[in-house]
């Protein structure tokens, strides 16, 4: 069967995109399915994503996009209702905290895979923040984000122009 043939087109995150609060969407894949895929696994914009394998890494989708992303059972989608008083951006960077990460460990099951329970989730504590707060401790964590990863091209940059400097001496 060719491409042309299904019905749904899927874009599927594997567990390596998700790292530090930040989507790699170079590692997506496109799926291609006769199926519609049930609309709690697609992803939509401000849900936080969480792996329940370790590392517990957890991002959030900003975007709204063209396409379904498919989000598989290794991860939990944490959706945030309207009357939840948390800023979703802020929420993702306390749940990649390393208080919060110690708090996983208190509930993780099994022992040569290490996996978290949907439900654990619900027993982390956040400490409650004024939205107006959280708002703003969401942009700096996120332009400190940003910055960690221009510093992260930079060095590869000042790397490859080492190494090519000693290619042509």
């Amino acid at each position: 069967m060719n491409n042309d043939e299904y019905i749904n087109k899927y874009i599927y995150l594997p567990q390596k995109a998700i790292n530090q609060n930040q989507i790699n969407y170079k590692e997506a894949k496109v799926l291609f399915s006769n199926k519609n895929v049930n609309k709690r696994y697609i992803a939509r914009k401000n849900d936080i994503i969480m792996k329940l394998t370790t590392p517990y890494d957890v991002s959030i989708f900003l975007e709204d996009f063209k396409d379904d992303f498919i989000i598989s059972s290794k991860f939990a989608i944490i959706r945030l209702k309207n009357n939840v008083k948390f800023n979703s951006l802020f929420l993702s960077y306390w749940l990649n905290s390393h208080e919060t990460k110690r708090q996983l460990h208190k509930f993780v099951e099994g022992t040569s895979l290490s996996i978290l329970k949907i439900n654990s989730l619900k027993k982390i504590k956040i400490k409650q923040i004024d939205m107006e707060k959280q708002e703003k401790f969401s942009k700096l964590f996120f332009l400190l984000n940003q910055k960690k990863e221009l510093d992260k091209q930079k060095s590869e940059c000042e790397n490859q122009l080492i190494d090519a400097i000693m290619y042509n001496l």
